[in-house]
């Protein structure tokens, strides 16, 4: 490709930069749920039809939704900024809570996944969708 105007090492700079910026975007905590969503969407699709045979797979899914939520759990949400530094204590306090339950409910989903409970195992991931849904309303700006 022959760009007249443009150098090649622009061009490779300027990829570069929108790369990192899509790629990267958001804080750790953003990440964190966003490799978590991941393997949940590859759960729920694979529980739609689920095989005795792939259970060492949901086992895995469970297992690195279970590393990410723990690891967003000892983050900050970015909302904390917001919150007044009097209640900040209290916001966090609520929002590791919340986590906890969280965490718990995962425990709960992997459980059923190692007892081939595939209704319990779905009844999980539908807990862990609302928790996700309240998780927002009180912990995410709009």
């Amino acid at each position: 490709m022959n760009f007249p105007f443009v150098s090649r090492s622009l061009l490779a700079a300027w990829g570069l930069a929108i790369a990192s910026s899509t790629l990267w975007a958001g804080t750790e905590m953003d990440r964190a749920f966003e490799r978590l969503q991941r393997d949940y969407k590859a759960l729920k699709t694979a529980l739609e039809a689920p095989k005795e045979e792939d259970l060492t797979v949901y086992l895995r899914k469970a297992d690195e939704m279970l590393v990410e939520a723990r690891r967003a759990r000892e983050m900050e949400p970015k909302m904390t900024a917001t919150v007044p530094e009097t209640e900040r204590a209290q916001f966090l306090e609520r929002f590791r809570s919340d986590m906890d339950v969280f965490i718990a409910n995962i425990e709960t989903l992997k459980a059923a996944l190692k007892n081939a409970r595939w209704d319990e195992a779905k009844t999980s991931m539908e807990t862990l969708w609302q928790n996700k849904k309240d998780g927002h309303k009180a912990y995410k700006r709009k």
